[in-house]
């Protein structure tokens, strides 16, 4: 434990690991890994026909209650998820969200330090903001890595436990990062924009795409399975662009 700690501590006196010309290629190449890994598999999916397009039933994986919500008559919906079942789209799948899943915890510790040196004694609720950001980023990242071992077609409740680790820190990071650093980048623009502004209406965008992924299904809230499709779709681009607010603070924050 006080090992722990003093890493802890010594880490925290850090102000960046990378170089903002390392970090700003780190985010753009963690963006294109992520957006091009789930749109290049789910064109695979949706266009390689085969098994892709017969039934699928998951119904032996869950309680009997939840049996229609697993059943597929046409194949497996636009999940994000999905084009990780069949090959050869599950290589790239298992492949790029494990590279994406290391960038990301990386990213966040690299964000964490560079907040923290900026925050001044008295921000307490800026500090646990930004506590919270790092953890979040890492569960994130971390289950990223760990739900390419658990296919949705072979261990779907892992693949739902390890999902949903990343869904709900990430809605919580695109908070915590907006008010973590709401005072440091009061002053800063991107396109005659004010940056918070940005920050707080794609976080707002990506609680609503996580609630419109959770109830959108038809069998629950009675509208086509479109709308958690959407959801979950949604709720990435928005994370990843939250990620990209980043990108105009560097070289201009010190």
């Amino acid at each position: 434990m006080r090992r722990n700690r003093i890493l802890f501590e010594l880490i925290g006196k850090r102000s960046n690991f990378l170089s903002d010309k390392a970090l700003k290629l780190l985010i753009y190449l963690a963006a294109i890994m992520i957006i091009g890994t789930t749109v290049l598999t789910q064109i695979l999916l949706q266009t390689g026909g085969g098994v892709r397009d017969e039934p699928i039933d998951l119904s032996d994986q869950v309680p009997d209650m939840f049996d229609s919500l697993v059943i597929f008559p046409d194949g497996l919906p636009g999940w994000i998820s999905s084009g990780g079942v069949f090959p050869p789209e599950n290589l790239i799948f298992n492949i790029g969200l494990k590279i994406g899943g290391i960038l990301y915890i990386i990213i966040g510790l690299e964000v964490f330090l560079r907040t923290n040196s900026k925050l001044i004694s008295s921000s307490g609720k800026e500090k646990k903001y930004n506590s919270i950001s790092l953890l979040c980023t890492t569960l994130a990242g971390l289950n990223l890595f760990m739900l390419t071992f658990f296919p949705m077609d072979k261990s779907l409740i892992f693949h739902l436990i390890c999902a949903f680790s990343i869904f709900i820190p990430v809605v919580i990071w695109t908070f915590t990062l907006f008010y973590s650093r709401k005072n440091i980048d009061a002053e800063m623009k991107f396109r005659n924009y004010n940056l918070n502004s940005i920050r707080k209406n794609i976080a707002y965008l990506c609680l609503f795409s996580f609630l419109l992924m959770v109830f959108g299904n038809h069998r629950i809230a009675g509208i086509s399975v479109v709308g958690s499709v959407i959801g979950e779709w949604g709720l990435m681009f928005t994370s990843q662009l939250q990620v990209l607010t980043f990108i105009p603070i560097l070289g201009k924050n010190k």
